[in-house]
């Protein structure tokens, strides 16, 4: 926002002299008796009607008292002091103090000084500077310099000094304790999230993937469908397949072992809920690969994260994270935004029973390769 103050300049002052012509004022005197003129109690009417307007324009306008040989004028009124003109002057909005002269005004109000003006700006939140132009990041209010610098990784804000964590990001004094760094606090979210997970769904989990956590140099920025939307992931789920053949001299097969590693990676350093939201994400992810092979090597990419979303959101609902929930129903992006807002569409918020029974009979790779629009209203 910026703030834009216009000049004023009140009014001008003449000064005059009472009795001296003025326009639209004519002084009246005593009649002068002609032939032919009216007389008689019409002549001594007008003469009063005369005197009254003669009275009048020789009043002061505030006060009402006669004018003195010397007044004020300004904007064609008349005052009989310099106090009752100052009446009519606007007042500092800060201050109060009466404004005359060169004066700054903004929003129809008065402002006597820079200092007083400076007073009604908003200021920066981390540096306290009044701001004639400001930028708003998160509900606070900010200058260029803090606006356009650094941000929290867990908040978003702007963020002055803060910690620089191992891969470059920066986390503010106000979210650095609230963050998941250790390892035992890990593995109890971890675990709770599989509960959570298993209760939401109905029914059991596969065995938990190790977890391990990582920073960003282990989760790459990449790009969705749409080149504009930029997705940076919270959480991986790595699953390889290793299938040794052992075989005799004559290349006759003996026997073929199937060895599946699977684990999941988190970022270090997010917030609790954004944690055990990510942490169902990627456990679904593994259940889709251990329960429902087929639609995990068929189906398109939205419709398997739009799953895992969908999961993430009836756990996290069931937890009262609010937040969590709000930023997974409006993603923009096409592959996690569009693909959530899929599945709630066709089974509800908590329709993971209908879910099955299609996992279970239908064939993700009879899905589009994009998410379908929804139907118009």
């Amino acid at each position: 926002m910026a703030w834009k103050a216009v000049i004023a300049r009140v009014s001008s002052v003449r000064r005059g002299a009472a009795g001296l012509a003025r326009p639209g004022v004519q002084r009246c005197g005593p009649p002068v008796p002609r032939p032919g003129r009216l007389g008689g109690p019409l002549a001594v009417l007008v003469l009063f009607l005369a005197a009254l307007a003669a009275g009048a324009a020789d009043t002061c306008d505030i006060c009402g008292q006669a004018l003195p040989a010397r007044f004020l004028e300004s904007g064609g009124r008349s005052f009989c002091s310099q106090a009752c003109y100052r009446r009519t002057l606007p007042v500092c909005a800060t201050c109060g103090q009466v404004v005359s002269g060169r004066h700054l005004v903004q929003g129809g109000r008065h402002y006597c000084s820079d200092a007083c003006f400076e007073r009604t700006l908003p200021t920066c939140a981390l540096c306290g500077k009044a701001l004639r132009e400001s930028f708003t990041v998160e509900g606070r209010t900010y200058c260029r310099a803090h606006a356009e610098g650094p941000r929290c990784d867990a908040c978003s804000r702007p963020v002055e000094g803060g910690e620089t964590l191992a891969d470059g990001r920066v986390v503010c004094a106000g979210c650095r304790p609230s963050l998941v760094f250790d390892r035992g606090e890990a593995a109890e979210l971890y675990a709770r999230a599989r509960r959570m997970l298993a209760v939401a769904l109905g029914e059991a989990l596969p065995p938990a993937p190790p977890l391990h956590l990582v920073g960003l140099d282990a989760l790459p920025e990449h790009r969705g469908l749409e080149a504009a939307v930029s997705v940076r992931e919270l959480g991986r789920y790595q699953r390889e397949t290793v299938t040794t053949t052992t075989r005799n001299l004559f290349g006759r097969v003996l026997r073929e072992e199937t060895e599946v590693s699977r684990r999941i990676l988190m970022l270090y350093g997010l917030p609790a809920d954004s944690f055990l939201s990510t942490a169902v994400h990627e456990l679904t992810h593994d259940l889709l690969a251990e329960r429902y092979p087929r639609f995990d090597e068929r189906a398109p990419e939205w419709a398997k994260e739009g799953l895992c979303q969908y999961t993430a959101a009836v756990v996290c609902r069931r937890l009262g994270c609010g937040d969590v929930v709000a930023e997974i129903e409006n993603a923009p992006d096409a592959v996690y935004g569009d693909g959530y807002r899929w599945w709630a569409r066709r089974f509800g918020p908590a329709g993971w029973d209908g879910i099955r029974r299609w996992l279970e009979q239908g064939d993700g790779a009879a899905l589009p390769d994009r998410a379908p629009a929804p139907p118009p209203r």
